[in-house]
């Protein structure tokens, strides 16, 4: 359940286009997670 909350976060983070890095302090995912869900949404 967590791990689908921090990607919902990160899915309207990203839609305020913030950092890739940014989005990964704040949902306190791996830069390389945070990428992975840039190409899967």
């Amino acid at each position: 359940m967590e791990e689908r909350r921090s990607i919902t976060i990160t899915m309207e983070l990203l839609g305020e286009g913030l950092s890739d890095g940014n989005i990964a302090k704040l949902t306190k995912l791996s830069l390389a997670e945070v990428e992975l869900l840039k190409k899967t949404l």
